[in-house]
């Protein structure tokens, strides 16, 4: 990892406590062994807290020797945002930059008791589509620019993928949706945010399972909050305690 730049430009994995989560920032860093600071300078503005934490994988017992090359690296960088919704709902959102090191650490988490009173953020993606597709005005700032889908209970096809700036009000999407709803589950999405200056795209699947690629000196990251506030307050999201790491849609999920 380079020294010149807080966190590295990649894909980070993002699993959301929330709503109402009963812890803080500290007790995160506390219950995963984390102390001091991390390269980035932590932020607060308001109703944002945003934290960085550089992890020495020696102290993280299951990746001692474990998971894909990359976690031989000695150092790992973690984020970690807490939140408060203009509803004056609190959720924590904990970005790490592999799968595997989210599982570890959410074992951590749960030994050390913080995912005893924890429920995670999850998006019922139909719902949110046919909200999009409806331009639903608590969702007039989204729009999806890749949607995949299982279909069940069809012999000739198992599912579909359709990617573009505008893939779910496409012709060939309106024709397999209407062909397939009955039978089409959608698994992953990516939610374009028209926000900021260049706007953040947050990938989503079935189980809660949120990934942003983060840029250069960690920019887009606070933007990840009002993007999950307008989710939250769009009608589609629902809470339960399953772990989002421990299950994704993807077949990539380590990257």
């Amino acid at each position: 990892m380079s020294e010149d730049h807080y966190l590295d430009q990649r894909y980070y994995h993002v699993a959301v406590m929330g709503p109402d989560a009963p812890w803080h920032l500290v007790d995160i860093w506390r219950a995963i062994g984390v102390t001091g600071t991390g390269r980035a300078p932590d932020s607060s503005e308001r109703r944002l807290k945003l934290q960085h934490r550089t992890l020495r994988t020696e102290s993280v017992p299951g990746l001692r020797g474990a998971g894909p090359s990359a976690l031989a690296q000695d150092r790992l960088d973690v984020f970690c945002l807490e939140a408060t919704t203009e509803r004056r709902q609190r959720f924590l959102a904990l970005g790490v930059p592999y799968v595997e090191v989210g599982r570890q650490l959410s074992l951590q988490l749960r030994d050390a008791g913080i995912l005893r009173r924890t429920e995670f953020l999850k998006v019922r993606l139909t719902e949110l589509v046919d909200s999009v597709r409806h331009h639903k005005e608590e969702v007039a700032d989204l729009n999806i620019t890749r949607v995949e889908a299982r279909i069940d209970d069809d012999p000739d096809v198992t599912g579909f993928s359709i990617a573009g700036e505008r893939a779910v009000f496409s012709k060939l999407f309106e024709k397999l949706w209407q062909e397939e709803s009955r039978h089409a589950v959608i698994k992953k999405c990516i939610v374009r945010h028209a926000i900021g200056a260049e706007g953040i795209s947050v990938h989503c699947d079935t189980f809660g399972n949120f990934r942003i690629w983060v840029r250069k000196e960690a920019a887009n990251v606070s933007l990840l909050r009002e993007s999950l506030e307008l989710l939250m307050s769009s009608g589609t999201t629902f809470s339960d305690a399953a772990i989002p790491y421990f299950r994704a849609a993807e077949t990539d999920e380590q990257e």
